[in-house]
């Protein structure tokens, strides 16, 4: 589960990701739902000097994220997700942002593991079982390196 936007994990390869807040590299119309690049709409928008259009109803697209106070839409999905979890761990987030920053605390409520990778403090921090105040990309590559992926 990511609330990233940006598409890093399928592109480094992760098979099966929620992206919470959704994916900006896709643009949907605000009718009818149907999708187009962002990169279309960019050129569209360069070339028209305005506001890209759906092909197909030609109402207005919208990039494909969550904006501040929309719903999540595949927020029961990682709340299933965390209601069969034993261990969470959050790397990089600041847990401020919810109802995402719920996962942890449902998953240590059910008597689940929290580790958290930032290098910032975070709400949880004082529930969490471990803490690791270290950038994530350090932290990552000792870990990679300890159990011999490098």
């Amino acid at each position: 589960i990511t609330q990233n936007i940006d598409m890093l994990h399928k592109k480094a390869g992760s098979k099966s990701v929620i992206e919470l807040h959704g994916n900006i590299l896709m643009s949907y119309c605000d009718s009818c739902f149907r999708e187009k690049s962002t990169e279309e709409c960019i050129k569209e928008l360069y070339k028209t000097k305005k506001a890209p259009k759906c092909d197909y109803c030609g109402d207005f697209m919208r990039p494909a994220v969550v904006l501040f106070e929309e719903p999540v839409k595949l927020m029961d999905i990682a709340m299933e997700i965390a209601y069969r979890s034993d261990c969470c761990i959050v790397i990089g987030s600041s847990l401020t942002v919810y109802p995402a920053a719920l996962i942890p605390e449902i998953i240590k409520r059910q008597g689940g593991d929290l580790i958290i990778v930032n290098i910032d403090p975070t709400p949880l921090d004082d529930i969490a079982d471990v803490v690791i105040r270290d950038k994530a990309s350090i932290v990552l590559e000792k870990i990679i390196e300890y159990i011999g992926l490098k």
